[in-house]
């Protein structure tokens, strides 16, 4: 073998390397970023007549949500709100799987597990008749408005929680 020959195995073997430990560092830097990226929060229930209830916090109460994937949007008692239900005025009328009657628009802190919506605009609506027939406290009814955000939402009957992946 040549010194030129020798030299330029030399540079071929360092360069080769070189791209083998950079294509292996940019792997490791995609699977972190993957798994960043993907984020799965879980949310203990409880059920009543067959219906899930979600333990969540309400401008800093706790508050008992009842999973609604037919109601197009998040409703909360005025109770849980902190609006009197004198504020409840005929701005519209909406029909849910579980509930109808008038409702007012309302921004509210809302924390579910270690997800937390500042200043999120939900429905504020009477839901007493709602917890009559459920014969349990319903505070409200999580709709599809939060649940549309995730790309996975899992029930785990074992383990008693919902699973809402990012």
């Amino acid at each position: 073998m040549t010194p030129a020959t020798s030299q330029s195995l030399k540079t071929y073997r360092f360069g080769t390397r070189r791209r083998v430990l950079l294509f292996l560092t940019a792997l490791v830097l995609a699977g972190v970023a993957l798994a960043q990226e993907y984020k799965t929060f879980t949310v203990p229930f409880h059920t009543v007549n067959g219906m899930i209830l979600l333990d969540a916090t309400v401008n800093d109460k706790p508050a008992v949500l009842l999973l609604d994937t037919g109601a197009d949007a998040t409703l909360i008692s005025p109770q849980a709100s902190g609006l009197s239900t004198a504020k409840l005025h005929p701005l519209a009328a909406t029909k849910t799987t579980g509930a109808n009657g008038e409702y007012v628009k309302a921004r509210i802190d809302l924390r579910l597990a270690n997800r937390h919506w500042i200043e999120r605009e939900v429905l504020v609506m009477n839901l007493d008749e709602v917890s009559k027939r459920m014969e349990t406290k319903i505070d409200g009814f999580l709709g599809q408005d939060i649940l549309r955000q995730f790309s996975v939402v899992r029930i785990n009957y074992k383990t008693q929680v919902v699973e809402l992946e990012e």
